[in-house]
C-alpha cells in the first residue's frame, strides 16, 4: 500500500510506467487538453503537474466533443494517484479479479525513476519470499536476479516472508533488478486456487513414528545425521527410497545442497523436487541465499500444516559455507557466532505435533569430514544417528 512518506514519489513512479494510451487516458480524466496530441514526456510531465498542485477533478465527460472510449484500467488509476490513505482502503479491497489484468500499470516501486531501463521481455521467475525493508523480494533460482513485488500483490496474495512464489516479471533498471508483474503460483498452488490457511499453534510430541529408506530408519519430526560412505550419484538407491516414501505418506521433500560435484547436480536436477542447490564454486552469498531460503520456505511450510522432511545433501559443506560468507564481510559479531545463529535455526525446524504433522530433518555428511570439530561438537550431540 502506498506510503504517505513517500506518496507523492510513488505516484509518480506509477506514471512512468503507463503506456501511451494509459496516459492519455489519464490525461483526459485530468483536464489536460488535446492529450492525443502530445508526446509521452510531454503527458508524463503535464500529468505530474497536475498531481502536485492538486488540480486532479475528474474532467471526463465534462466537454462536448468526440467520446472518449475508457480503457478498463483508467479508472482504477485515476483512482490510485488522486486518492488519499482512506480511499486507498476502499481501493484495496475491490474483488481480486477485476484487477488481475490490470497488474502491468498499477505496481509500484520505491525505485530510483531516472534508472528505469524498462524491456517488453517478460521473464518466470521463481523464488522464496523475504523482506527487503519495507518491501518484499525474492531471488530468482535460476539466475539469482532480485525481483522485486509490489505492496498491491504482497496485499492481494497475502504473501508472507517464506512463501514460494512463480511470477512473471520484466527489467526494472540497469541494475538487473526485475519487477513482479503477475503472481501465477502461490506454494506450487494456483493464485486463483490458493487459500493461506495459517494453523493454529499445536501441540509437539516426542513421535515414535519412522520413515524407512532401505537399510536405514529416519526418525520423524526428529533431526536425524546420516553418513555417506560415497558421492550420492553413485548409489541413488537411498534417495530414491526417500522420495517415494515422502510420496507414499504424503510428506513435502525439500532438498538443499550446496557446493555439489557437477554429477550431483546433473543427478538431482532429473528429480521434480524442491531443492535450493548450488555447484561447487559457487559465490558464497549464492549459497548463503539458498540456505535462507530453504530454511524460510519449510518454515513456512510448517506454518502452512504441510507435513515436511528437509533433506540436507552434506550440512558440514552448509556450515562451511556460512563461516566463509560471514568471514567475507564486515560482520558486527564474530562469524562463527553467526554461523552459530543459523546451525541453531536449522536444528530447531525438527519437531512433530499432536496433529501428526511434522518437520524431519535429515542431515548428511561425507565420512572424510567424521572427526569435523562443529559436527562432532555442535551436531552429532543433538541429532539422531541413522
Amino acid at each position: 500500500m502506498i506510503n504517505e512518506k513517500n506518496d507523492y514519489v510513488d505516484r509518480e513512479i506509477l506514471v512512468y510506467d503507463l503506456g501511451i494510451f494509459e496516459l492519455r487516458g489519464l490525461a483526459r480524466k485530468l483536464g489536460v487538453p488535446s492529450p492525443t496530441t502530445k508526446k509521452r514526456d510531454e503527458l508524463i510531465s503535464l500529468i505530474l503537474e497536475k498531481i502536485k498542485s492538486g488540480d486532479v477533478i475528474d474532467q471526463t465527460g465534462k466537454k462536448k466533443g468526440r467520446p472518449f472510449k475508457s480503457l478498463s484500467a483508467i479508472d482504477e488509476i485515476y483512482s490510485s494517484i488522486t486518492s488519499n490513505s482512506s480511499e486507498e482502503d476502499d481501493y484495496y479491497i475491490q474483488d481480486y479479479n477485476s484487477l488481475q489484468s490490470n497488474f502491468n500499470t498499477q505496481i509500484v516501486f520505491k525505485q530510483d525513476i531516472e534508472k528505469r531501463v524498462y524491456q517488453d521481455e517478460q521473464f518466470t521467475c521463481t523464488g522464496i519470499v523475504r523482506e527487503n525493508g519495507d518491501q518484499l523480494i525474492f531471488y530468482d533460482m535460476e539466475t539469482g536476479r532480485p525481483v522485486y513485488i509490489s505492496s498491491l500483490l504482497e496485499y492481494y496474495m497475502n504473501l508472507r516472508v517464506g512463501d514460494k512464489v512463480c511470477v512473471k516479471a520484466q527489467d526494472m533498471n540497469e541494475n538487473s533488478q526485475l519487477k513482479a508483474n503477475e503472481i501465477l503460483t502461490i506454494n506450487d498452488v494456483s493464485v486463483r486456487d490458493y487459500r493461506p490457511l495459517i494453523k493454529e499453534e499445536g501441540e509437539l510430541i516426542i513421535s515414535d513414528k519412522k520413515l524407512s529408506l532401505r537399510q536405514r530408519e529416519v526418525f520423524v519430526g526428529r533431526r536425524n545425521l546420516m553418513q555417506h560412505t560415497q558421492d550420492l550419484y553413485e548409489d541413488q538407491d537411498e534417495l530414491k527410497a526417500l522420495i517415494e516414501c515422502c510420496k507414499n505418506e504424503n510428506k513435502h521433500l525439500v532438498v538443499l545442497g550446496v557446493n555439489l560435484s557437477y554429477e550431483d547436480m546433473i543427478m538431482f536436477k532429473n528429480y521434480d523436487l524442491d531443492k535450493f542447490i548450488s555447484a561447487y564454486g559457487r559465490r558464497d552469498a549464492h549459497n548463503f541465499t539458498l540456505i535462507i531460503d530453504a530454511i524460510n520456505y519449510c518454515d513456512r511450510l510448517d506454518e502452512l500444516d504441510r507435513d515436511v522432511v528437509l533433506y540436507i545433501v552434506d550440512i558440514v559443506e552448509v556450515v562451511k559455507a556460512l563461516e566463509r560468507f560471514f568471514s567475507s564481510g564486515e560482520c558486527k559479531i564474530d562469524p562463527h557466532k553467526n554461523t552459530h545463529i543459523i546451525l541453531e535455526k536449522i536444528m530447531s525446524l525438527g519437531k512433530a505435533y499432536l496433529d501428526g504433522n511434522s518437520v524431519t530433518l535429515i542431515l548428511g555428511y561425507n565420512e572424510l569430514d567424521k572427526d569435523d570439530k562443529i559436527l562432532r561438537a555442535d551436531i552429532m550431540k543433538v541429532c539422531k544417528i541413522v
